[in-house]
């Protein structure tokens, strides 16, 4: 920012420089002038070159004298004047700017809206007295301690607290409930259970059980480790290959279907993923691109769902459904975990998918998918 004061400065005489800023300063220095430099050169120009102006016979320079001081009091008048000229400099910039109301200005210009200001808020925690308990009723205040020359801060609760004197020293909470839907009970590598349970052994198997008795599953259990501190036993489950866990979801959702299409008056709302199991067994190069099957699977449920909206009594189409998307979800996973390990699962180079060594006729099941060289 650059500039020059009017009619203070010439060639050859004395008064106020420049205004000059460099970018990134945090503070805008603008004033034209101060007092001192306002005077200056006012009295400068009292001595003119010329001794024929007609202010040449005034030599006086002191303070006292009426024309001296009517050239001090219009210095004083400058020297306000420019100040606020700064100040007004400064909140015209985001930088510099030190109103709140400046601020709220230059937003606008580019549409922005301060939000309007929010009470400040505060978790508070209440110690009672042993053995006692109480409730703690909506609006009670509580004051901060200020600092020194500060001011108290008063909150107040907003809603009724029921509070006992166990609760004063809760531990914090280090576990949570898991929803062991089928799907996930199918992949899980450990649950913890509470108590510490002696009974279970390396080589036990647990049943998952559910309302839809097939989709009840069992688990190996490969580890246990008993925490008598924090009173539960956390139980490691061996994982199925990735494989074995495909071909299982694509066979019972084989299953289910053909057993549901020989059942209902038509077997054409089930072509569409029949046809889907069919293709995931014999094209294993699909599996390389799992989102592109798991939109695939998706689009194939959805749209047997909305064509088994029309059929009556003889095909539980809400639990079929629901069947579906639980052997779905289990494919998605095993298929997520076939393409983070291609080496294990897939040889390099193409071919057609082989079951262990041999061709895969159309339709097998199996549970190690290889491709032929």
């Amino acid at each position: 920012m650059t500039g020059a004061p009017s009619g203070v400065q010439g060639p050859g005489r004395p008064g106020p420089g420049r205004v000059w800023n460099r970018p990134g300063l945090p503070e805008l220095s603008y004033r034209a002038g101060s007092h001192r430099d306002f005077l200056d050169a006012m009295l400068a120009r009292l001595s003119p070159a010329d001794p024929r102006t007609p202010l040449a016979a005034l030599t006086t320079r002191e303070p006292d004298d009426p024309s001296i001081a009517l050239l001090d009091a219009w210095a004083v008048v400058a020297d306000v004047l420019t100040f606020y000229q700064e100040r007004i400099a400064n909140e015209g910039f985001l930088r510099t700017a030190t109103e709140q109301e400046s601020l709220t200005r230059l937003g606008r210009l580019v549409g922005h809206r301060p939000r309007p200001a929010l009470a400040a808020a505060a978790h508070l925690a209440y110690a009672l007295d042993p053995g006692t308990s109480c409730v703690v009723p909506a609006g009670s205040q509580v004051r901060s301690e200020p600092e020194p020359g500060g001011l108290p801060t008063v909150f107040e609760t907003t809603r009724d607290l029921t509070a006992r004197a166990e609760w004063n020293t809760l531990p914090v909470r280090t576990t949570r409930a898991t929803a062991l839907t089928p799907d996930v009970a199918t992949g899980v590598g450990s649950i913890d259970v509470d108590g510490l349970q002696q009974a279970l052994r390396p080589g036990d198997r647990l049943l998952f059980t559910y309302p839809d008795g097939r989709l009840n599953l069992t688990r190996l259990v490969v580890g246990v480790d008993r925490d008598p501190a924090a009173g539960r036993t956390t139980v490691r489950l061996k994982v199925p290959d990735p494989p074995r866990q495909l071909d299982s979801a694509v066979e019972a959702l084989r299953d289910d279907m053909e057993e549901a299409a020989a059942r209902a008056p038509s077997r054409g709302p089930f072509e569409d993923l029949l046809a889907m199991v069919r293709d995931m067994r014999r094209r294993a190069e699909e599996l390389r691109d799992p989102d592109t099957l798991a939109r695939r699977m998706d689009r194939v449920l959805r749209r047997l769902r909305e064509r088994l909206a029309d059929f009556g009594d003889g095909v539980d189409a809400e639990a079929l459904v629901e069947r579906a998307a639980v052997r779905v979800a289990t494919a998605k996973d095993a298929v997520r975990r076939l393409a983070e390990e291609p080496a294990r699962t897939t040889p390099a180079g193409g071919g057609r998918p082989c079951c262990g060594t041999s061709a895969a006729p159309a339709g097998a099941s199996c549970t190690r998918w290889t491709r032929c060289g």
